[in-house]
């Protein structure tokens, strides 16, 4: 059964502990909201030092070509020649990678660029693209890959700090859109929460997503 109009889809939040200044995410799942219906996105901040801004968007693996979507890859790391292996990897420069161990000196969960394709079953990465090809280190050996996801902005919305009502011009510290269809990927969307400056104070952000 759908949810009725008016009724909370989603509803998640963030917060920064004091002097903390990282980024942070918020994953919505798939609402499963049609190209013709209504909703809105609500943004509350809860500071009243700093705007937040607020990225929206969805991840998604990064294709330079129509490389098919897989799990798990097998592949070599290897010193020489500073390379993998991997038989009919199927990769192009620009493709984006994250190996599954340590092997070579590459660092778990770090997304690696497609620099150079030697042929069908050798290439060179880096950790940017257009980089000079990673430096593969005697750890080499066996490996896997997988196709990373990236984070692809849509939009971004600027949430300003609340100003008490006490003084004489009060700002909620509140945003809100009304969106037509539903704007992220096939499998969800994502919200990246950035502050506009260092704060000691604690403090946190509240989203809820309605439908109309």
């Amino acid at each position: 059964m759908g949810v009725e109009h008016g009724g909370v889809l989603y509803r998640g939040s963030v917060s920064w502990t004091a002097n903390e200044d990282a980024v942070k995410t918020l994953d919505v799942p798939l609402l499963g909201l049609g190209d013709e219906d209504q909703y809105e996105v609500s943004i509350r901040n809860g500071s009243a030092v700093v705007d937040v801004t607020v990225d929206v968007g969805y991840m998604a693996p990064v294709y330079a070509s129509d490389t098919s979507p897989r799990g798990a890859v097998a592949c070599t790391t290897v010193d020489v020649g500073d390379k993998v292996t991997c038989v009919g990897h199927g990769l192009v420069v620009g493709d984006a990678i994250v190996f599954g161990t340590v092997a070579g000196g590459v660092v778990v969960g770090t997304v690696y660029y497609v620099v150079a394709v030697i042929d069908a079953d050798n290439f060179q990465f880096a950790t940017a693209r257009g980089a000079a090809a990673f430096t593969v280190d005697i750890t080499a050996g066996a490996n896997t890959f997988t196709i990373a996801s990236e984070f692809f902005v849509l939009t971004s919305l600027l949430v300003p700090k609340f100003v008490a009502a006490s003084t004489t011009a009060s700002v909620a510290g509140l945003v809100s859109r009304i969106i037509s269809g539903w704007p992220f990927g096939p499998t969800g969307g994502r919200l990246s929460f950035m502050k506009s400056a260092a704060t000691a104070a604690i403090f946190g952000c509240v989203v809820e997503i309605r439908r109309l």
